[in-house]
């Protein structure tokens, strides 16, 4: 276990936030802002394995598609209990399922070239559920900006053909009226607009008893009043009562998807997890590349050896790179030097740069740079 007051020490938390600049989602970055130095050999080999699979990828492809990918886990598990989720809700979750389709073709497309070696990659994408159905159910009731589409069920048509049609009677009514003989004279301005989800139309408080009807608003001078007149008012009944069975139906929609959202719950949490580990793997290798860093090769023994490495945390063009070797034939090294000479750099150096592979990062050192777990 590396000591939390040694990271701190070292800055390591600025690596981090230097790293998740890299993510492209949200999960990425809540991953990477908890990534901390494993201590098992093994494993730190594997990270840098799957770390320098990444490097490889976007050397050969330029980049790798992972837009669109929202961290749904807590729609998933607000449907797991039973609850409704919402238009947008359920449109993060098919734009996810389409990023994971579009990730697993891409990785594929390169399985299938041949061209590099990422097995690690390729066992994250054979991890990777497939939920293209539920994708498509959502797309077919919901649209990309969240709206409830018509097409999401025959009654959802028929009740809002209605409303249509009501709301078009309304409208004719209170454009007879706007249009009528003296409106220029009673009406504030000629047009239609809406108050406590009514059509109304601006009378002058002056002729409030010409029209009949609800007054719903008045201005702030009070001089307009926002009347529905009483020959609109049993349509707009009309039109209340639509919007409410459309309200229920639409409900009863996002209740159906919500429960296939349930069904599927456990996949979804697989799903945005690879998702995540595959978003961090690729910020590493991008700060590597960003940076000019190097996948050292590793050791169980002891041994140090960095070439011309850089303090990450530095300019690259104000860093002063150092050779430094330590654990076979050297077993201790005095640094001496006078104040800001670059000691407690060279210290850091070290650290860092020991804690970032740990952590399954590249190294600001060339090639053939090796370190100790």
């Amino acid at each position: 276990m590396i000591e939390l007051r040694a990271l701190k020490t070292l800055e390591f938390h600025k690596v981090r936030e230097q790293v998740g600049k890299y993510c492209t989602s949200s999960i990425g970055m809540s991953s990477v802002e908890e990534l901390m130095p494993e201590t098992d050999y093994n494993t730190v080999v594997e990270l840098l394995e799957e770390m320098d699979e990444g490097l490889s990828i976007l050397r050969v492809k330029g980049t790798v598609p992972m837009g669109g990918i929202f961290d749904v886990r807590p729609h998933a598990k607000r449907a797991q209990i039973g609850g409704m989720l919402s238009p947008m809700e359920l449109m993060e979750i098919s734009s996810t399922i389409r990023a994971s389709r579009i990730l697993r073709n891409f990785i594929e497309d390169i399985e299938a070239e041949g061209d590099i070696s990422i097995p690690h990659f390729i066992e994250r994408k054979e991890q990777l559920p497939v939920l293209t159905g539920l994708q498509h159910e959502i797309n077919d009731c919901v649209d990309e900006n969240g709206a409830v589409l018509d097409s999401a069920s025959s009654t959802l048509r028929s009740i809002r053909q209605s409303l249509r049609s009501e709301e078009a009677k309304v409208r004719g009514k209170l454009e007879s009226l706007i249009r009528g003989s003296n409106a220029a004279k009673m009406l504030s301005d000629a047009i239609i607009t809406i108050r406590n989800d009514r059509f109304v139309i601006p009378v002058k408080q002056e002729y409030r008893g010409h029209y009949g009807g609800i007054v719903h608003d008045q201005s702030s001078s009070g001089q307009t009043l926002f009347i529905e007149p009483d020959a609109v008012v049993q349509a707009n009944n009309e039109v209340q009562r639509l919007k409410v069975k459309e309200q229920a139906e639409i409900e009863r929609i996002l209740l159906e998807l919500s429960a296939k959202v349930q069904e599927v719950a456990h996949e979804i949490f697989v799903l945005v997890g690879l998702l995540g580990e595959i978003d961090v793997i690729l910020a590493k290798g991008k700060y590597g590349q960003a940076n000019k860093c190097t996948k050292p090769k590793m050791n169980n023994e002891g041994y140090i050896r960095l070439v011309r490495a850089r303090h990450p945390l530095l300019p690259i063009d104000v860093a002063v790179p150092n050779t430094i070797e330590l654990g076979r034939e050297y077993n201790a090294i005095v640094i001496t030097g006078p104040n800001t000479g670059g000691k407690t750099v060279t210290l850091k150096t070290v650290g860092l740069c020991t804690i970032m592979a740990q952590a399954g990062l590249p190294v600001p050192a060339l090639d053939g740079s090796e370190l100790a777990v």
